[in-house]
């Protein structure tokens, strides 16, 4: 038999734990936000008339000059390798981070995206100065011919201070390759299956001019 202390101790807490499951089922439940969804960087294309010029426009993609401080350009040039390349007008394109879009409309809408991929210095000339080689990847979308890519190597030089394009030439598109600027050569080295393969620019008469191909070396 429970004393009168303990039945009054025992209806108490009775009555708490009674209240407590009360309230516990009518407060509110707080419900989980979703988090925004981060923003994403997108190009509208821009149309042109039937024979006006191309329009270069600025694209987010993956190249080396993303994240790369934009420098202010000196007022006289002393060495190519203040160029900034990542900001550059190549003719055909103009890059803005590294990245340029080609936009032509001519009956279909044709959308090409270049994007720099590798610049290498050294004496073309064999005069004593560096030039400088550039690769350019390109990605294009024609809804005729369907998607294709490729690669060129643009070569600038300087003079009296100013920087002085000499031309460009078609290269392969490959992963996993080395450029470099030797005896007066540029030299693209890569491995396609078991065997390591060359090819070969130089300049001629001031443009760059492809010389050949050639695996098993």
């Amino acid at each position: 038999m429970l004393r009168p202390n303990e039945s009054r101790c025992r209806a108490t807490v009775s009555r708490s734990l009674l209240l407590v499951g009360a309230l516990s089922c009518c407060a509110p439940v707080a419900t989980p936000v979703a988090a925004d969804p981060p923003a994403v960087a997108t190009v509208s294309p821009v149309p042109r008339a039937k024979g006006a010029a191309r329009v270069a426009v600025a694209r987010v993609a993956s190249t080396p000059c993303r994240g790369v401080p934009r420098p202010e350009p000196p007022a006289r040039l002393e060495s190519i390798r203040e160029v900034d390349f990542c900001n550059h007008d190549y003719g055909v394109v103009t890059l803005v981070n590294g990245v340029g879009e080609l936009h032509e409309q001519d009956g279909e809408h044709d959308t090409s995206v270049y994007r720099l991929v590798k610049v290498v210095y050294g004496d073309l000339e064999a005069n004593g100065a560096e030039e400088a080689v550039v690769m350019l990847h390109s990605d294009s979308n024609d809804p005729s011919a369907g998607p294709s890519n490729g690669a060129d190597l643009f070569a600038f030089a300087l003079r009296d201070g100013e920087v002085v394009s000499m031309g460009s030439a078609p290269a392969s598109r490959v992963a996993g390759f080395t450029l470099v600027i030797d005896s007066g050569e540029v030299k693209m080295h890569y491995q396609r299956q078991d065997e390591l393969c060359q090819e070969r620019w130089r300049l001629r008469l001031g443009t760059l001019v492809y010389l050949d191909y050639g695996c098993g070396l």
